[in-house]
């Protein structure tokens, strides 16, 4: 007994072990999508985003706080300051449009996603290849990956959304201005939107998952050693079952004999 509870605790220690390396296989995985991976490999050479669309470069409220509706409204700004489309993606009259299933143009994108108060803003908004846009979706280090590709564009976006609704928080800010809006509407060319996952959370599910794994395993272990134990204990009950009726059967022969011989060896009575 003491030996079997020692071999089930060293085979859930050794499960839990491969459980544990595998949730940080799981967490290092995956730091870029594919698309942005390539493009910090070389592999992908167009250009990724357009910075010359970004206007909150200079920070003046009239202007950098101004609400943007939706993708269309960016791109109409754009074009009433003459900003033409001079990227890789660009259609024959350097306009950004991304026709129907075409992914292959640029495409507005918030830097600092709507879940963030303010953050529709003239400020916080870049053209972007729409590959990347799509890819970015529901992934769940999007931001990070923003900030990485982005650099000092994520910031002063960052800085604008700040001091747009918190006039004065951030120690810039020239002129007058609404302030900007809190709209919660998705742009009408499906851009991407949402914050990042919670990593605690993700680690939550692979530990759990990782325990399931263990207990399974042990269990399964358990069973099979069971099964070992109970074919042993048939094999040896049918031998033990044969031996009695042989030693019966020796038993009745040896009683018999002796019976007869006793008979065989008794005196001739006289007959009177």
């Amino acid at each position: 007994m003491k030996y079997k509870l020692k071999s089930n605790i060293i085979t859930l220690f050794i499960t839990m072990r491969s459980t544990i390396i595998l949730i940080f296989l799981l967490s290092s995985v995956d730091m870029w999508t594919n698309l942005y991976q390539q493009y910090k490999d070389g592999t992908f050479k167009k250009t990724l985003f357009l910075p010359e669309t970004f206007l909150g470069n200079n920070f003046d409220r009239a202007e950098t706080c101004k609400k943007i509706e939706d993708g269309g409204d960016f791109r109409r700004e754009l074009k009433k300051r003459q900003i033409i489309c001079r990227g890789d993606w660009c259609d024959i009259y350097g306009e950004y449009n991304c026709l129907d299933g075409n992914t292959n143009c640029y495409n507005a994108m918030r830097i600092i996603p709507k879940s963030v108060e303010g953050s529709n803003i003239l400020g916080n908004h870049i053209m972007v290849y729409d590959r990347w846009v799509k890819s970015l979706a529901n992934y769940r280090d999007a931001q990070v990956e923003k900030r990485d590709a982005l650099g000092n564009i994520y910031d002063m976006a960052q800085r604008n959304v700040q001091e747009c609704l918190h006039p004065g928080s951030t120690g810039v800010g020239t002129g007058g201005g609404n302030g900007g809006g809190t709209s919660n509407d998705d742009y009408s060319d499906s851009y991407e939107e949402e914050d990042t996952s919670d990593d605690l959370f993700s680690l939550i599910i692979y530990i759990f998952i990782g325990i399931c794994i263990g207990i399974f395993v042990v269990i399964k272990l358990n069973s099979k050693k069971a099964e070992n134990i109970n074919t042993e204990d048939i094999e040896m009950g049918n031998d033990n079952t044969h031996m009695p009726e042989n030693n019966s059967e020796t038993e009745d022969v040896t009683i018999s004999s002796l019976e007869n011989e006793t008979i065989n060896s008794e005196p001739p009575i006289d007959k009177i």
